[in-house]
């Protein structure tokens, strides 16, 4: 996702080429190395959705060559006789006149789906992008960000990392209140052993689980992992 560093309109002269130029860079300059050790780019790896953002690009590349000839209207637009659907890539689009030509938008949205045999480069080539994007600098009117299946599950990762030594701590805690709930005035009705088991019962059914699952070798979100948080909450 791309969006000006001021929230203003993206189709402004400086704004628009530097999203060209990242999306060059993008498409022919990042490059990763397969086992083979050949160099792939995007361009290698995007068969057969390739042409996910030509319609984008070809928006750009009419107000780049200044084609005045052509009406740049929304949600689609005609260059000679074909109709180019541009919803999908551009957002926060302003009209002119209550018209449905473009006079700008804020928000460009640009997908990039990748088929190869092998997944290291794949993550390679992520990686680098949300290098490109988060670390580079290179582009500094432009706010970047990169969203997919494979960053949600780093990021929750990260956040089970950190929240892990929560969930000792929140045991304890547990076990303490289950215990002094269990005293009774009457010393003979009280069971603190039994609300210990009572606490620890419905946790090590969830690590069971887990390691059922993750000893049958099936792929499976990190995100299932809160559910122990949740089976001791409740």
């Amino acid at each position: 996702m791309i969006e000006s560093k001021d929230n203003g309109s993206l189709l402004r002269e400086n704004y628009r080429h530097q999203i060209w130029d990242l999306i060059h860079e993008i498409n022919t300059e990042i490059t990763v190395k397969n086992s083979s050790g050949h160099q792939l780019t995007y361009r290698d790896m995007c068969e057969p959705y390739c042409q996910k953002n030509d319609a984008f690009i070809a928006l750009l590349e009419l107000y780049n060559k200044n084609f005045s000839r052509v009406e740049v209207t929304y949600p689609t637009m005609d260059i000679l006789g074909k109709q180019i659907f541009i919803a999908s890539n551009i957002y926060g689009v302003s009209l002119v006149n209550d018209s449905n030509t473009i006079e700008s938008f804020t928000t460009v949205i640009l997908r990039y789906y990748m088929v190869y045999p092998e997944i290291k480069p794949l993550l390679a080539w992520e990686t680098k992008i949300v290098s490109l994007l988060y670390d580079s600098g290179k582009y500094d009117l432009l706010n970047c960000s990169a969203g997919s299946d494979n960053l949600v599950a780093k990021e929750v990762k990260e956040m089970g990392n950190k929240s892990a030594p929560l969930l000792s701590i929140s045991l304890g805690m547990l076990m303490i209140f289950l215990m002094l709930c269990s005293f009774r005035y009457k010393r003979r009705e009280s069971k603190p052993l039994e609300a210990i088991l009572g606490g620890v019962t419905p946790l090590l059914a969830g690590i069971t689980t887990v390691g059922l699952v993750s000893a049958t070798g099936l792929a499976f979100q990190s995100i299932v992992v809160s559910t122990l948080f949740l089976v001791l909450a409740i």
